[in-house]
Order: structure tokens, then C-alpha cells, then sequence
């Protein structure tokens, strides 16, 4: 399918074993793929998006049961090449993500994520966010020249991104990752605090 100027190109919810795959979809004006609900045996792969906010967006995918985005070209998003908010279990590999700008990966409230082998080009601010996400995977990713490469968000009052494996990136970034302690959320005039980069939290310090 051919898909062109569409608010959103693809919607996905409450889908069990499906394939959506081939697909060329342009100049959405928000989502070019946008995923919710229970998945079951879904694969969304080979499909083309150029130009949208958010190139593939999980958007409270639970329970997921062998939920798989791979293998997607995603081009000049303006926010995100792929987003997963209040998301859980789902695979994202092999992607090939090339933002105009804003965010590589942006991971919200989400957690028991694979996210393996995907590259991120372009030009993106940050790499991959992983935003009070705990217990998920983020293996052999490879992210190209952005100012900041993997950033650990825990909003304050909050858990925390904890419990997450990296290994095996390759990062090529002014700051390689990045912990950050958000201000209360809600409030525009606070600024972000941001710890000393790269350490490693001594048992007194919260960890991220």
C-alpha cells in the first residue's frame, strides 16, 4: 500500500496474527504506524515511512506475545523515529532510523522492551531516551553522531529507569549516556538537574 498525507498512515490494535509488511507511507502529520492494545503474533516489518512526527508508535501495547517492528526504514520524523509510551514486551530491531530531529528512540513508562540492532542516523538530539522505564534491553544499537547517546530520565517522586541492561552499543556522541533527574513534572519553569556524567551510583546515591 501506498499511503500519502494521512494523519496517521496505519492504525494497529487488539491484532493477533497479522503481518504488516511492505508498506510505503508519507507525509503523515502525526504517526506514520501507530500501534495499541494486545498483540499477538504481529509482525510489522520492510515498511517505508518518510516524513511525520513519529515514524512507528507503540502507544500502551501490553501483554504483548511475540510483538515484533523490525526491519523498518524510517525517515525525516520531526519528534521521534519511534516512540513507546505506557508500553510492555514488544520487540524493536533491526530498524533503520534517520530523524530530521528530535529523538532516535524515545522510551516512556515502558518496560520488558527488546531493543536490539537498530541504527540511528540523521539528525537526532539524542539517541535513545529511556524515560522512568525500568527492566528493559537495549543491545548492539548503533548510534551515530548526535550530541547525546543513551539518556536515563527518572522524573523526581518517581521510580526511575532501574533495572535496564545496555551492552554491546555503539554510541559516537559528545556525551555517550547521560543521567538526568527531572524536575516535578508540570512545572515549566524548573529546570533539568543533571548528575555528573558518565558515574556509576555509589550505594548512597538513588539509583537511576
Amino acid at each position: 500500500n501506498n499511503l500519502e498525507g494521512c494523519f496517521e498512515g496505519l492504525q494497529i490494535g487488539d491484532f493477533q496474527e497479522g503481518l504488516v509488511s511492505g508498506n510505503r507511507i508519507g507525509n503523515s502529520g502525526d504517526c506514520g504506524i501507530l500501534a495499541g492494545g494486545h498483540l499477538a503474533d504481529v509482525a510489522v516489518t520492510d515498511n517505508t515511512i518518510d516524513g511525520a512526527s513519529i515514524g512507528i508508535a507503540l502507544d500502551g501495547v501490553f501483554g504483548s506475545d511475540n510483538a515484533v517492528f523490525s526491519e523498518n526504514t524510517i525517515r525525516n520524523t520531526a519528534d521521534a523515529g519511534s516512540f513507546a509510551r505506557a508500553s510492555e514486551g514488544a520487540v524493536i530491531s533491526r530498524n533503520y532510523l534517520e530523524p530530521a530531529g528530535g529523538v532516535g528512540l524515545d522510551i516512556s513508562e515502558s518496560s520488558a522492551l527488546t531493543i536490539s540492532e537498530n541504527v540511528v542516523a540523521g539528525r537526532p538530539t539524542e539517541g535513545i531516551i529511556i524515560d522512568n522505564s525500568p527492566k528493559n534491553s537495549l543491545t548492539s544499537n548503533i548510534l551515530e553522531a548526535t550530541p547525546i547517546g543513551i539518556s536515563l530520565i527518572r522524573p523526581k517522586g518517581q521510580p526511575g529507569s532501574f533495572g535496564n541492561k545496555i551492552l554491546n552499543n555503539v554510541v559516537n556522541s559528545t556525551q555517550p549516556v547521560l543521567f538526568q533527574i527531572l524536575d516535578v513534572v508540570g512545572n515549566e519553569t524548573g529546570n533539568p538537574e543533571f548528575d555528573t556524567m558518565p558515574f556509576t551510583p555509589s550505594p548512597m546515591t538513588p539509583a537511576l
